[in-house]
């Protein structure tokens, strides 16, 4: 929630975690795209044209949440078709203060409904983090060609001896070679690659994933002889 709560957790909370042997962190000095903006590259110019003619148009946002907001959206976030009788029990107000509370919420954009599809389920089966590093002058434009990639679910420029983080989708490892050696990654003022291959996701926007090949919350049995992840 703050910079405090931050630098508590990267230092405290997650260092003291029984089985963490070490933290490696990035601060993130602008977001460039963000996960959420990520779209299946299916639909046509015209399609996504006459589903943009209905986004509401937003309004100032004001990013200081008090406490009753920062209570909303706790709640929608974990059920965001709850009715606003059941926010109200929640959050022990009256059903029109909880109703008027999330409208305004809704109205300026500082709540928005998405629906969240697991990428491998529509067959991008691998994900990966590349940290990608590149001169100063050149950051401008290869952040633009980055964000542009229908590979690209989040881009951020960083605070590290990378210059980027991105977090990206392929349908197979050799959609991901093809992203390094040719794609936007292959930038001639690229200097360096580093790729992190995320071998299972375990929890997205806050909440856990549920993977289809086990019930929610169970782990995988590790294989005989072998000891806990920790």
């Amino acid at each position: 929630m703050t910079r405090a709560a931050t630098s508590r957790a990267l230092v405290d909370d997650i260092p003291g975690t029984p089985g963490i042997r070490g933290v490696r962190a990035h601060w993130s000095l602008r977001r460039l795209t963000s996960s959420a903006a990520w779209r299946l590259p299916r639909l046509t110019a015209d399609q996504e044209a006459a589903l943009a003619a209905h986004t509401a148009a937003e309004e100032g946002n004001d990013p200081n949440l008090g406490p009753l907001e920062r209570q909303v959206a706790a709640v929608l976030r974990d059920n965001a078709r709850a009715p606003y009788s059941d926010l109200a029990r929640a959050l022990d107000v009256s059903e029109s203060r909880a109703r008027r509370t999330a409208t305004a919420m809704f109205a300026s954009g500082l709540l928005r409904p998405h629906v969240e599809v697991e990428p491998r389920h529509l067959g991008y089966q691998v994900e990966a983090v590349l940290e990608i590093s590149c001169p100063p002058s050149a950051a401008t434009r290869l952040s633009t060609a980055l964000a542009a990639h229908p590979a690209t679910r989040f881009l951020a420029l960083i605070g590290a001896a990378g210059t980027f983080v991105c977090d990206g989708v392929f349908r197979d490892e050799g959609d991901l070679a093809d992203f390094i050696m040719a794609g936007a990654a292959a930038d001639v003022e690229v200097t360096a690659v580093a790729c992190t291959l995320q071998l299972e996701v375990v929890k997205r926007y806050w909440r856990r994933t549920q993977h289809p090949e086990r019930p929610p919350g169970q782990g995988r049995r590790p294989a005989p002889g072998s000891l806990p992840a920790g």
